[in-house]
């Protein structure tokens, strides 16, 4: 009998977020030690403001001021920003309502269990849920006449969409409460096909999608049913695992496709092991999900990396920053500071993506690990077996069925639950990338009461967090 895997008591949120367990509790500490407690007014007082072009002013200054500083965001928080950002999502401008759902994205990842519990109680849901079948009707249209949508429009309704997707899978991992609320909006088909239609769509949307279907399938008994009752959704995602080549990446553009790609394979397998084992009559059912899909995908990412090196890169990236700081000319009064990144910072965001890439599929095959049986229980029932041999009284039924028991484990083996072998002999050759993964590095020790020399990636702006998360959630 395998070992039972331990479920975790709380959801696991998105880990991306600059950490603030080193400040002091309380508004007035929170206005002490932040440099921007004058533009909080400012703030706030646009956001009401008659003029849409304020409101969205606003919305995004929200995201500017929150970058890096958990004291400002405390500040906001203290004002209501996230009762007012809620609000916005109902504002008339369509602009408004694209800068406010960038801004609440940005506080889940920033905020955490917290604030996504504040937005859960204040109803968010309300107004994301009117915008699912908006969404799906706008990206329908876009793929099936691509030629006939301005290229900015569809930029940003994918924006819009990742932010949508990045809220949902954030408050999934918030509460039971929140997560039942999202089970009612039945995303699964909303999720897949972004899945479905990869090819067609930008790297970061896709993987928002898949990263929000990874937590909403973990341990979720209606997701799973939902997965499990679409014949067409377990082959694209063994598809994905597979075979991925990568979704759209326009222009080339994003400095961190290629790990976004191997983070989509990545979940792809733990969505299949999430709602293993697969019923027939899928031909998905067939396939041995363990030997064929995760321990040939996830080990050679498990050992891709060599934290030493990642380290020293990172290092080398933070002294290049302080010997040469990045100007950014000004935008002019009233005018948020642009998002673009620095080279520095894509570099810094693609190794971040790798090693949450890794640090995921580490996560699944612990998973895989847990359920593996107990070396004991292989010797007891060898034991068994000799006790019946000479005992020679059973019935022949009782034969019958000791006869069958070797065919019955063979026909449970395509989903990876009751033949270990391959996972078993596959596990030693982790071994070693295992032992170099603990290694403690330099930067594995952060000094006390200091800021994150790396922003979460997509603090600002709409770019798509990873892994793993909100960030996670997953």
């Amino acid at each position: 009998m395998g070992k039972s895997q331990k479920k975790r008591s709380m959801r696991r949120h998105n880990p991306m977020r600059v950490p603030d367990s080193h400040l002091e509790k309380g508004l007035a500490s929170a206005s002490t030690s932040s440099s921007k407690t004058e533009a909080i007014l400012p703030i706030i007082q646009k956001m009401e403001s008659a003029d849409a072009g304020e409101r969205k002013w606003a919305c995004v200054a929200v995201s500017n001021l929150i970058y890096n500083d958990p004291s400002t965001r405390r500040l906001l928080q203290g004002k209501n920003i996230v009762g007012v950002l809620i609000n916005r999502l109902s504002d008339g401008e369509e602009e408004v309502v694209v800068e406010a759902a960038g801004a609440l994205r940005n506080l889940c990842i920033d905020g955490g269990y917290d604030i996504c519990a504040e937005m859960y109680n204040k109803n968010i849901i309300a107004p994301l849920q009117t915008f699912i079948p908006k969404i799906s009707d706008t990206l329908s249209q876009f793929l099936e006449s691509p030629k006939n949508a301005p290229e900015g429009a569809q930029k940003v309704v994918y924006e819009f969409a990742d932010n949508v997707i990045t809220i949902l899978w954030c408050l999934s991992e918030t509460s039971n409460k929140a997560l039942n609320a999202v089970n009612q909006l039945a995303l699964i088909p909303f999720l897949m096909s972004f899945l479905a239609s990869r090819d067609q769509l930008p790297v970061t949307t896709v993987t928002s999608a898949a990263q929000c279907l990874y937590v909403l399938t973990d341990d979720n008994q209606p997701a799973i049913d939902d997965v499990r009752a679409n014949l067409g959704y377990a082959p694209t995602l063994l598809e994905i695992a597979k075979s991925f080549s990568g979704p759209a990446d326009p222009k080339g553009k994003s400095p961190a496709a290629e790990e976004r790609t191997i983070t989509l394979r990545v979940l792809a397998c733990g969505i299949l092991r999430n709602v293993s084992p697969l019923p027939p009559p899928s031909a998905a059912a067939l396939v041995d999900l363990e030997k064929e899909v995760l321990l040939p995908v996830l080990g050679p990412v498990a050992s891709s990396v060599s934290l030493l090196e990642a380290s020293d890169a990172v290092q080398a990236i933070i002294q290049r920053q302080t010997e040469e700081p990045h100007i950014e000319k000004s935008p002019g009064k009233g005018v948020p500071k642009s998002d673009h990144r620095t080279p520095e910072e894509q570099e810094l965001e693609r190794i971040e993506a790798r090693l949450r890439a890794v640090q995921l599929a580490l996560e699944i095959l612990t998973g895989v690990c847990a359920t593996l049986p107990d070396p004991e229980a292989g010797e007891e029932a060898d034991n068994n077996d000799d006790e019946v041999e000479v005992d020679g009284e059973q019935d022949d039924d009782a034969m019958d069925d000791g006869e069958d028991a070797p065919m019955a484990q063979e026909d449970a083996a395509p989903n990876g639950t009751s033949a270990p072998s391959s996972a078993s002999s596959f596990l030693p050759t982790l071994l070693q990338p295992l032992l170099s993964l603990i290694q403690p590095t330099p930067l594995s020790f952060a000094p006390p009461n200091a800021s994150s020399p790396h922003s979460p990636p997509g603090n600002s702006g709409f770019a798509s967090p990873d892994v793993t998360a909100p960030q996670s959630p997953q």
